[in-house]
């Protein structure tokens, strides 16, 4: 999913505030949680 361009859009609004990662898949739960984290920051630094 393209995240760059969304959070674009949320900050012209003028938002500022933190962001959260919830991990709806199941199979996520299963990994380790640092690695899941890391994973969430690149997937939303990455370019779309």
């Amino acid at each position: 999913m393209p995240f760059r361009p969304i959070f674009e859009i949320v900050a012209s609004k003028g938002y500022t505030g933190y962001w959260s990662y919830e991990a709806l898949n199941p199979d996520a739960w299963a990994h380790d949680p640092e690695q899941v984290a890391r994973e969430a920051i690149e997937a939303s630094r990455a370019e779309s």
